[in-house]
């Protein structure tokens, strides 16, 4: 048996197990953590978590509600970058949990 590339593996067992939505998710969370530090800086963008993706909806834990207003504020420029990273449709709509 010859060994193979995990990236070429790894998206097919992806598929077949029916996991893609789940690694979406947390690839979107991830995704979200990082643009977070990005447009806020270090100290406040690590006041912001995205806890999950769930029917397209994105829940964040905001521990500002300050904060989170400015999130509100930036939020179709949130989403345009999602959803251009992820395809159309992956985040329609943030949630906040303060």
């Amino acid at each position: 048996m010859a060994f193979q590339k995990i990236g070429a593996i790894l998206p097919k067992n992806i598929k077949r197990t029916g996991i893609s939505r789940q690694v979406q998710a947390s690839m979107v969370c991830g995704a979200v953590d990082k643009e977070m530090v990005r447009i806020f800086g270090e100290e406040l963008g690590n006041q912001v978590k995205a806890l999950y993706l769930k029917n397209n909806v994105l829940t964040l834990a905001v521990l500002s509600s300050v904060l989170a207003q400015e999130i509100r504020f930036r939020e179709p420029e949130i989403l345009a970058f999602l959803n251009n990273k992820f395809g159309e449709g992956a985040v329609e709509k943030v949630r906040y949990l303060m």
